[in-house]
C-alpha cells in the first residue's frame, strides 16, 4: 500500500535529511579557517623587500583575501629566510603558505607545505608552533575526509596545549576533537569534548569561542536524539553569535533551531480511511479484475 510522503516514512527521511546537515554544519563552523595568520611586525628600518615586511604585507593580502598576492608575498619571505638560514623564519613562512594554499591549489599542497613546517618546529623544539601546525594538518586531513587522522592529529595538539599550559588553544583543540568525534560516529565522546572546550572558554570569556562550541554541542545533541537539549544550546548559539556580529554563523544557528522545531514536531498519524460507498466499491473491484 503505498502512503502519504508525509506520514512516518517522509518523517524518517526528515530526521536523517537533519543529520546530514548537522554534521555538515559542524564542518563548516568547527573549521571556519580559525587560523589567523602568524603575526610579524614588520620593522620600521627593514626595506620593503626583507623577509619580515614581505611577511606582513602577506598578512595585510591574506586578510583582504587577495589570496594568490598572500600566497607570492610568502614565498619570497620563504626563499629569503632560507638564503639567510633563519629557520625559524622559513618554518613560520611555510606555515602560512600552506594556509593560503588552502584557498588557492586545495587541500593536498597545503598539506605537504604544512608538514615541511612541522618539521622544522620540531627540530627547532618550538611547541607553541607545533601545537598549532597540528591544528592546521588536522583541519587539512578533516577536509580531504580523513576524520580518523584528523582526530589523531587535534589529540597531539591538544596534548602540547596542555602541557603549555596554554588554555586558549586546549578549547580549540578539544572543539575541533568534538567535531572529529561527531563524524566518526562517537557522539558521546564529541559532546564530552565540546562540553570541555565550552567550559574553558566560558572561563576566559571568550564569546566568539563560546558560541561555537555551544553550536557543536547542539548539533552533537541533536545527532544523540536529545532534540530539547539542543534547542538550548542553539538558542544560546544565536544570542551570542547576534552578540559579537558573526552574521554568518548566526544564520546557520538559526536554521539549526528550525530543523529541530521540525524534528520536534510528531509525524502526523495516517488519515484513516473512511467506509467505502457502493460506488467505490464497485470502482475498486473494477479496477481489480481489470
Amino acid at each position: 500500500m503505498l502512503r502519504s510522503r508525509h506520514g512516518p516514512e517522509g518523517y524518517g527521511c526528515r530526521i536523517a535529511k537533519t543529520k546530514v546537515e548537522m554534521l555538515r554544519s559542524i564542518a563548516v563552523l568547527a573549521f571556519l579557517l580559525r587560523f589567523t595568520v602568524v603575526p610579524v611586525a614588520a620593522d620600521p628600518t627593514d626595506a620593503n623587500n626583507s623577509p619580515s615586511a614581505l611577511m606582513a604585507t602577506g598578512n595585510s593580502q591574506f586578510q583582504q583575501s587577495r589570496y594568490a598576492d598572500a600566497l607570492r608575498s610568502y614565498r619570497e619571505a620563504l626563499a629569503l629566510y632560507q638564503q639567510s638560514g633563519d629557520t625559524d623564519g622559513e618554518a613560520k613562512a611555510l606555515l602560512q603558505i600552506g594556509i593560503v594554499q588552502v584557498n588557492v591549489s586545495g587541500y593536498a599542497d597545503a598539506f605537504q607545505t604544512e608538514q615541511q613546517a612541522l618539521a622544522l618546529f620540531q627540530q627547532q623544539n618550538d611547541r607553541v608552533e607545533e601545537a598549532r601546525t597540528f591544528l592546521m594538518i588536522g583541519f587539512l586531513q578533516y577536509g580531504q575526509r580523513h576524520a580518523d587522522a584528523a582526530l589523531g592529529s587535534f589529540e597531539q595538539a591538544l596534548a602540547l596545549f596542555r602541557h603549555l599550559g596554554d588554555r586558549d588553544g586546549e578549547a580549540r583543540a578539544l572543539n575541533d576533537i568534538g567535531a572529529a568525534q561527531a563524524h566518526l560516529n562517537q557522539y558521546s565522546a564529541a559532546l564530552e569534548s565540546f562540553q570541555q572546550a565550552l567550559a574553558i572558554d566560558q572561563q576566559l570569556g571568550h564569546l566568539d569561542a563560546e558560541a561555537q562550541n555551544l553550536f557543536g554541542r547542539g548539533n552533537v545533541q541533536v545527532l544523540l536524539g536529545r532534540l530539547s537539549d539542543a534547542m538550548l544550546s542553539y538558542q544560546q548559539a544565536l544570542t551570542l553569535f547576534e552578540q559579537v556580529g558573526d552574521e554568518r554563523s548566526a544564520a546557520m544557528a538559526a536554521r539549526n533551531i528550525k530543523n529541530t522545531q521540525a524534528l520536534m514536531s510528531p509525524p502526523p498519524s495516517p488519515s484513516p480511511h473512511p467506509s467505502p460507498t457502493a460506488s467505490d466499491t464497485e470502482s475498486v473491484t473494477h479496477r481489480q479484475i481489470l
